[in-house]
């Protein structure tokens, strides 16, 4: 048994901790299409990104020690390097996609068209629609609201308040005051953010 912990040890760092680096990127991703964050895909995203910084830290002591017990050179920890830059290298990547405006634009392109559809619906007089999906966007309602169609997200904020999207066919300014605001996106659709309670 002792010999299989050891031998376990000295090795490097293999694919499940590159497959949960992977997991955790494509969480992140998934939640940061709506800005600050899905909350429960975030919440997991990080959690497994604690597993694999623990891992990835933690690791190259037990190696040594592993080696240590085996009575191999110390300077075969550096072996296998390559597969210890894999998940660092992820996590830089994963850093710049939070950072960044690229997945939620490219969730926004990806739903625009149903959208668009639904607005033209409400706009035309149909009923308000609730509680539905456009494209990867939860939707809790969709209803005529100055002139334009406001989408609100299943997706409730952390701690408090709500967000969506505002369809504003001539371009119409949005009302704002200190707890909400709106984000455009283009001359026709801005995102806006709650933080009432």
């Amino acid at each position: 048994m002792i010999e299989w912990v050891t031998s376990f040890f000295s090795k490097p760092i293999g694919w499940p901790t590159h497959v949960i680096a992977m997991a955790a990127f494509t969480l992140m991703c998934w939640s940061v299409r709506i800005p600050e964050g899905d909350l429960p895909f975030l919440l997991t995203a990080l959690g497994l990104w604690l597993w694999v910084l623990l891992t990835w830290t933690a690791r190259p002591f037990l190696r040594l020690l592993a080696l240590a017990v085996q009575e191999q050179p110390l300077r075969m920890v550096w072996q296998g390097w390559r597969h210890w830059m894999i998940a660092p290298l992820i996590l830089i990547a994963n850093t710049l996609v939070f950072a960044s405006d690229l997945p939620f634009r490219a969730a926004f392109w990806y739903s625009r068209s149903a959208l668009e559809k639904t607005a033209h619906l409400v706009l035309a007089g149909g009923e308000q629609e609730t509680y539905f999906w456009a494209g990867v966007f939860p939707i809790y309602d969709a209803k005529l609201v100055g002139g334009g169609v406001k989408f609100q997200l299943s997706s409730k904020r952390f701690p408090w308040g709500s967000r969506g999207f505002y369809y504003r066919p001539q371009g119409q300014p949005v009302a704002k005051n200190h707890i909400q605001y709106c984000r455009s996106i283009d001359s026709e659709w801005c995102f806006w953010i709650y933080g009432g309670w």
